[in-house]
Formats: C-alpha cells, structure tokens, sequence
C-alpha cells in the first residue's frame, strides 16, 4: 500500500492542475492476501498490492473519466479527462459534484487483520486440512485479508477517507461418496473467525451428506442458513434497489412505495455505519453515507440514491453512489435482514416436509421488477421430515420471486447474524439471520 499521506499529497497536487473545470478523484488503495488450498494442499499463497485512482472532471455538464493505478500519471490524467470532457455532449444526468461534508467516525480497521502474516494464513488453512485427513475426506477454500485505504478529494473542497479490513475464511469438503459441505467466516477483525470450528461444520456438513439422493420437483417448506439468505439479498439488489432503475422503473420497487411486499416479519435495511458491517461513512463522491430501510415491517419503504438520481427524482442523495463506471446494481453494499427470535433448530423443528438449504450456486435474477430469480442448491441440502433432518439430496434446482415467494411466506427469522462479504475490492459486508419460509419452489433435483 502507498499509505494516506502519500496520496493525499499525490490527489492535492493534481486536482491543482485543474482551471475552468470541476474534478474529483477516487483512491482506492489496497492490500489483499489470500491462501488457497485443495485436495488438502495449499497451492497459492500470495499478497497483491495495488492503487487505482478514477478521475473525474466536469467541464458544464460535459464530464470525462480517465482510471490509472500510477500516481505518477494523475496529473495526467487529469490532463485527459479535462480534453475527453470536451469531446462529450451534455451529460442530463450529471448534479454537479457534492459540497465538503461531516463524517462520522468509525472503526473499520482491525491491526490484527492487517498484521495477519502469511504464515498465520497457512495454519488456518492447515485446521481445514488435518480436519479433513482426520476424516478421510478433502478440504479446499481459501484464507484472505483485505485492507482497503479508501479516499475521495474533489475541487470542489471535499476530502474524504477511510481505512477498512476484512478477513474472509471459506472451506468446502468433499467426499467420494458425493457429499460435500461449506462453511465460512468473515469479519473485520481475524480473531473473530474461529478456523477450527469453521472447519468442522464443512467436514460434519460433508460427512453427513453423503451418498445423496433426489426429490421429486415442487413447492416445499424451506430453512434458508445465512449464507443462502446472503445470497438472495444479493439478488434482490440487482433486482433495482438503487435511484437510476427506480426512476427508469425498471426496479422492484417501481410503484410499490408504501406497500406491503413482504410479510411484517421482515425488515431490511442498507446501513454502512453499523458496528457489525465492513463499516463505509461515505460514497465515491464523499457524500455522508445514510441508512435507509428499504422495506421496513413488510412495507417498500426506502430506495439508495446518489447525485444523479437523487436530481432526477427530486430528491437527495443517500450516501450511496458507487465508483464513477461501476454498475447502479453495487449501490447496495450493506444490507441486512433484521434478526428475529428463533434459530436454525427451531426452525427445523417447525417444519412439517421442507429442505435445509446450505448455500446457493449459480444463481441469477429472471425477471428484475418481480424479483424472479433461478439457481441451484450446493455444499449440503437436507430433506427435513416431521422436524428432523432426515437424509442428504442432491443439489436442488429452483426458480421462484424473493418478494413475493419466499419472503412473503416468511414463517421464522433468525436471531443471530452473521456477516459476508465477497468483494475484496469493496468495504462491504451483508448481515444476516437465517429464515425459514412456508413455501419455495424446486424445479428438479442435478445428477448429483
């Protein structure tokens, strides 16, 4: 990493180049080590480290953009975006860049993460690999850290940072006899994860799913477990909860605003100032980052906005605009399913024939404004009968709408929550229970 005050020096000294002109310049400075292991081996050990910078500057309504990971190159490219700004029409959608703001103070870096050494990340892949010679299966995943030193500075007066960590640990154990089982951890602070105990819930998972067998397709009672329900957030993101596709009703929420969407049980929110998230107090264009409930005791409550559709529905920004290029479908980057009073025994315990359902695979969103989604179960589904897990299945095939299917039916939430976060290049992080819903449509059991 180049450090803060390297680089705040660097964004100073470029942004003085500009005249006749507005500009704003994202940092990201990052630092990522990651293990990675299979056939209980560890086959990669490495450390990137990398700083990108996206400029933007703003001639009227005319706006260019040029990227590099060069500090060297940022008064040039400053130079760049000025002379592609002039070459573009009009820009509609473009609000001017934000005014200088407060922010609050969060603590989103762990020491302990940042000082976690390679050698520490190969015992921790090692816990996997004696758990999974121990009983006679194999173990693959991977073991990262990620440090992400996060700076917006603009002509315009705002000067924004943020520095985040998170480590991620995933195992996935697998049989001959076909079982396989996952788990994983994250948190921004490593000493939250406990690599033994991840361990043994994938190798227990694995064991226990062996030698599986199909189901027949149909509607059947369902125990989603936190990484699924993550997953379905997801989704349910790039189904419009962002300002541009709510404007262009091309969102979910398109029409629903004041509505009920969902049974009162559930409530989410987008909240990157929660202590239990990758905590972000600010968006790419420094603007002080809100939280907003997007459905709030069932009801369509809250949609994310930044500058641009904030200007074209009248409103303002949320806090949420993304990284000048990336798609309005990243808007979300810490949503959270508010937790309930049960847990995953209960609920397995409530249900009459249903399916425990690890974790989802290849899943895709169909139909964006009905919230129709596809994919397939993976790593450890269970046919639940009479309150007991009885045997193992094979992956699961499913379509169906999250709004209207599987939250709508939502009979049971979680009370503890558990934080994932998959983008190693974002500070984000989904917080979720597990759910247990009355109805979700299989399609088909795979091969196996």
């Amino acid at each position: 990493m180049v450090g803060r005050e390297s680089i705040e020096k660097a964004l100073a000294e470029a942004l003085a180049t500009v005249r006749g002109a507005e500009a704003d310049i994202v940092a990201v400075d990052t630092e990522i080590r990651l293990a990675r292991f299979s056939n209980n081996e560890i086959h990669q050990n490495s450390v990137l480290s990398d700083t990108d910078f996206t400029v933007r500057v703003a001639r009227g309504q005319k706006v260019g953009m040029i990227k590099t990971n060069r500090v060297s190159e940022l008064k040039d490219a400053v130079r760049k975006a000025y002379d592609v700004a002039g070459l573009l029409p009009d820009s509609p959608i473009f609000a001017g860049l934000p005014e200088p703001a407060e922010y609050r103070k969060v603590n989103a870096f762990s020491k302990d993460t940042g000082d976690f050494s390679s050698y520490q990340m190969a015992d921790a892949a090692h816990e996997a690999i004696k758990r999974a010679e121990a009983a006679k299966v194999t173990a693959g995943g991977t073991v990262r850290t990620s440090i992400l030193g996060t700076q917006v500075m603009s002509t315009k007066g705002v000067k924004a940072y943020n520095l985040s960590s998170t480590a991620q640990y995933k195992v996935v154990a697998m049989s001959d006899a076909w079982g396989t089982g996952l788990s994983n951890g994250a948190a921004v602070s490593v000493k939250d994860i406990d690599f033994g105990a991840v361990a043994a819930i994938a190798v227990d998972k694995c064991l226990r799913s062996a030698d599986p067998e199909p189901l027949e397709a149909g509607e059947y009672e369902a125990v989603l477990e936190p990484n699924a329900v993550s997953t379905m957030l997801n989704v349910l993101a790039m189904c419009g909860i962002d300002g541009m596709m709510y404007h262009e009703g091309n969102s979910f929420a398109t029409g629903r605003m004041g509505r009920l969407v969902t049974n009162p049980m559930v409530s989410i929110a987008d909240d990157g100032l929660a202590p239990d998230t990758v905590q972000m107090p600010f968006d790419y264009e420094g603007v002080p980052r809100r939280k907003v409930e997007i459905i709030r005791s069932g009801v369509m409550s809250g949609m994310l906005f930044d500058s641009s559709s904030a200007k074209l529905e009248g409103t303002e920004s949320t806090g949420h605009a993304m990284m000048p290029g990336a798609k309005f479908a990243d808007q979300a980057m810490h949503l959270r399913l508010a937790p309930g009073d049960s847990d995953v025994e209960s609920m397995i315990r409530a249900t009459k024939k249903g399916i425990l359902i690890t974790r989802f695979h290849y899943v895709n969103p169909i139909h964006r404004v009905k919230t129709m989604f596809t994919g397939m179960t993976k790593d450890g589904t269970f046919l639940i009968e009479n309150g007991k897990v009885t045997r193992p299945l094979r992956n699961l095939r499913f379509t169906d709408s999250i709004l209207d299917g599987v939250l709508k039916n939502v009979e049971l939430i979680g009370r503890k929550t558990e934080l994932f976060s998959t983008d190693v290049t974002l500070p984000e992080g989904y917080v979720v229970p597990a759910i247990k819903t009355a109805k979700f449509n299989f399609t088909g059991s795979t091969d196996h």
